[in-house]
């Protein structure tokens, strides 16, 4: 989608056997040496005693006095003298010291910062809220009129009008592409502009809409209030649907690499064309076998329907109130028929799974790894998800995360993606947003995402490099194994 002169480029890895964790663990790696260094040289001053009362050497004082003396002196300078043994190991120790004491002041420092700009995003958000809550009668009215205005134009005022909206929308849809930044400070404020719309609009300071103590001071929280809106979740229904294949046989290919495996899931994504195609809620489970017994690969598409009301709600999975439960941490129908539709697809607890999701499908692949225990998720590829609030996740798991830098979704979760040796996060920059009639929409298009991803397989980061060498060693790419595939469509009842 990028032409020749716009190519794609990666701008920033964060995270990984490369990123800052890794790097301060190796600094309290080298501080521990020091203490062992410090350690061997006090037990060295200690051999020093023991020399200097060695029975033999005490004898000796008879027969030669001065060389008695010479070596007494020589052992105590070794071992307790200014540049003795004893003395070096405290150095040693110091170092040590040292050394932690700053790893420590570094993450402290980036601890208090996170907080500070959180806490500055949330009452932001709450000022914002406040007045949009109280202004909404009048917003209300003034919108009504404006409609009521809008009917008395001729057809031609009209079209004016609609072009007009349309390139306004489409400046605002490429300021915010050229800003994300903006929108992370917003959702990183979720929680006090929820408080603030609430307490604008009904005077209520001390109780929340979902009846609990104002404030909710973080995004999961605003998330969760926004999902207790909606209906209840209900049940997973689950149905095989092998007649929607994206490869129209059920023996695809194991994805050479990450760009082949987005390309893929992308195949999976358009089997559900809008909010009311039959294809909604859609799934693919490639089973790849080989010697050492099968593994598999889960393919997520996102969001089917984002304009989801609650009085609109239907069998769809993938909505929107779905997206506020995962944030807000819940368990949702989706998670619950993923997993129904794995058992479904013949995978038994223990086998090498591999979720890749984009969008929401992201969000339900790093919600799965970090909240299920029966099936032993090895790793997670994620495009377009704001998961940054997913975590923690089981000891051997592997995070690839793949954002575009004008993509706003991935921030909708106001934090940035943790900095850890199992989570990579690569950030990506894709010029040829710029040119799009609706550059949000399109900067989260998977399409984009899988010129990320070969961007990223063109990398020469090592962080890159170690994520996509274990995902091939895992056998979830480059494998010559042979792969069948199953097609199966989750809904609620």
């Amino acid at each position: 989608m990028s032409g020749a002169d716009e190519a794609v480029t990666i701008s920033e890895v964060v995270g990984g056997s490369n990123g800052l964790a890794v790097s301060h663990e190796e600094a309290r790696g080298l501080a521990a040496a020091y203490d062992e260094a410090g350690d061997r040289l006090r037990a060295w001053a200690l051999t020093g005693a023991r020399v200097l009362a060695d029975g033999d050497l005490l004898a000796s004082a008879v027969l030669a006095p001065v060389s008695f003396a010479e070596a007494e002196a020589a052992v105590l300078l070794a071992t307790t003298g200014p540049d003795g043994a004893l003395a070096e190991s405290l150095g040693w120790e110091a170092d040590a010291l040292l050394i932690r004491a700053c790893v420590a002041a570094f993450e402290r420092t980036d601890q208090a910062v996170a907080l500070a700009f959180h806490l500055v995003d949330q009452q932001v958000g709450r000022a914002l809220g406040a007045g949009l809550g109280r202004s909404a009668p009048t917003a209300l009215a003034a919108g009504a009129l404006a409609y009521a205005t809008y009917l008395t134009l001729t057809p031609d005022e009209q079209r004016a009008l609609r072009a007009a909206a349309a390139g306004g929308s489409r400046a605002l849809q490429a300021w915010l592409s050229r800003h994300p930044w903006i929108v992370e400070h917003l959702a990183s404020g979720g929680g006090g502009l929820v408080d603030g719309l609430w307490a604008g609009a009904t005077g209520q300071l001390v109780l929340g809409p979902d009846g609990q103590p104002l404030p909710h001071l973080t995004t999961s929280a605003a998330a969760e209030v926004l999902a207790g809106f909606y209906p209840g979740d209900g049940d997973a229904d689950v149905v095989r649907r092998d007649d929607l294949l994206a490869h129209g046989s059920a023996a695809p290919p194991v994805p050479s690499d990450l760009a082949a495996m987005l390309t893929h899931l992308r195949e999976v994504s358009l089997l559900s064309t809008g909010s009311t195609s039959p294809g909604n809620g859609t799934i693919e489970v490639q089973t790849i076998t080989g010697p050492d017994g099968p593994r598999h690969v889960v393919y997520l598409p996102g969001t089917d329907d984002m304009l989801t009301t609650p009085w609109s709600r239907d069998a769809d999975v993938r909505d929107l109130p779905t997206n506020f439960a995962a944030v807000g941490g819940a368990d949702t129908t989706y998670a619950d028929g993923i997993l129904e539709a794995m058992a479904d697809a013949g995978i038994r607890p223990g086998e090498p799974v591999a979720l890749v999701g984009h969008s929401q499908g992201g969000i339900m692949a790093a919600w799965l790894a970090a909240h299920q225990d029966t099936y032993a998720v090895s790793a997670v590829v994620t495009a377009g998800s704001p998961v940054a609030g997913m975590g923690p996740y089981p000891d051997g798991m592997q995070m690839l995360s793949l954002e575009s830098s004008a993509d706003v979704v991935p921030l909708l979760d106001g934090d940035p993606n943790p900095d850890t040796p199992q989570h990579v996060t690569v950030v990506f920059d894709d010029p040829g947003v710029d040119a799009s009639a609706n550059p949000v929409v399109d900067a989260h298009d998977l399409a984009r995402y899988v010129e990320g991803a070969a961007a990223a397989g063109d990398s020469d980061d090592p962080s890159i490099r170690d994520a996509l060498r274990r995902l091939s060693e895992a056998g979830f790419l480059g494998s010559d194994d042979p792969a069948r595939s199953q097609v199966l469509q989750i809904s609620r009842r």
